[in-house]
């Protein structure tokens, strides 16, 4: 089992600085402090640092902010998986996180919770409120801070996980234009919302795909509320008729809803939604659905989890603070391997 002075020889530099390092007290350069921290890792030391901890300190406890579970088609699920990922690898360690919800459509719930988070170790939120209603929830916390799922910068932060809606809605734009003639007609559908990234998705379709084309991409906000009987009569009324799009984007979590108002298959756009939800995996499996973009949700708060106990336990920090997330478009191909490693 390795000890200070094993790390300090195979790092070579004095034992002192080795403490200094591993219990993050005293100056280092960051040079020294990266070489110490790499050799600890390498001879296992930080199982006996978490053990120290631990006959010193108290459990330490982190709370996880999301909206509601089902609220968003059931979207917030995916992010309990990667929290119970990081609850899995960090057994043991002295760590607990505690589940927090808030109806994300209402900014007073989100403020309802400061007084429960006030005596906590970490946070990890869901940042899609509006930057200003996110200021105003963190104002009187000092806890250290790790957003995911939309980007987001204050203080207290250790880190921040998403995918950036703009290079997303880019992505199938390009994607698309294989697709497509020039003649063709294309509409996107998205709804209000806090969340920047669904404004972004639309944006950065726009973007690459409008100049391709020869008539105007038709834009529609639409509540993503909606029951799927609620939708048909909301497009009967509006006298939208989805069938004579060659392609639709849904720049939402509830595709499935969409691609299940095609019977007659063969006179349906090509379908592209957001998010693998069960309900859009059956679809796409099922072929009503062409294809999903994946944000890996799961992948960013099991991430942000790792991150708050680095900096809680060993006080490191990653090396950015800010990370995208890359854009997975997913068809019937790719759906299962992707699925095994998210």
């Amino acid at each position: 089992m390795a000890k200070i002075v094993d790390i300090a020889a195979a790092a070579g530099v004095s034992i002192g600085t080795v403490d200094r390092v591993l219990h993050n007290r005293g100056r280092v350069s960051e040079a020294t402090r990266e070489k110490v921290l790499g050799v600890a890792k390498e001879l296992n030391y930080q199982t006996n640092l978490s053990a120290r901890r631990l006959k010193t300190y108290r459990q330490l406890r982190v709370a996880v902010v999301t909206p509601q579970l089902n609220q968003d088609q059931g979207f917030w699920h995916l992010t309990e998986k990667g929290v119970l990922r990081a609850e899995r690898e960090l057994q043991g360690l002295g760590l607990e996180f505690k589940r927090f919800h808030y109806d994300r459509t209402k900014v007073p719930s989100l403020l309802s919770l400061k007084g429960e988070l006030e005596n906590l170790d970490g946070i990890v939120l869901a940042a899609l409120m509006d930057h200003e209603a996110i200021l105003r929830f963190m104002e009187s916390l000092q806890s250290p801070l790790v957003t995911f799922d939309a980007p987001f910068q204050g203080r207290n932060m250790v880190a921040s996980y998403w995918q950036d809606g703009l290079e997303a809605g880019r992505t199938v734009g390009h994607w698309l234009k294989t697709a497509l003639r020039r003649d063709q007609a294309v509409a996107m559908i998205g709804y209000q919302s806090s969340n920047p990234n669904i404004q972004r998705r639309l944006q950065g379709f726009q973007e690459v795909l409008a100049p391709h084309l020869q008539k105007p991409i038709d834009r529609y906000f639409i509540s993503d509320a909606l029951s799927e009987e609620e939708l048909k009569i909301k497009l009967h009324r509006d006298g939208i008729r989805l069938g004579d799009y060659q392609a639709v984007l849904l720049a939402k979590a509830g595709a499935f809803k969409y691609s299940r108002l095609f019977e007659n298959q063969n006179k349906r756009p090509l379908l592209v939604g957001f998010d693998p939800l069960p309900q859009n995996i059956d679809e796409l499996r099922s072929g009503r659905l062409d294809a999903i973009v994946s944000q890996r949700s799961s992948e960013q708060v099991y991430r942000g989890c790792r991150a708050m106990a680095d900096h809680l336990l060993y006080g490191r920090h990653p090396q950015e603070q800010a990370h995208r997330m890359p854009v997975d478009i997913l068809n019937p191909g790719n759906i299962e391997g992707h699925l095994q490693e998210n």
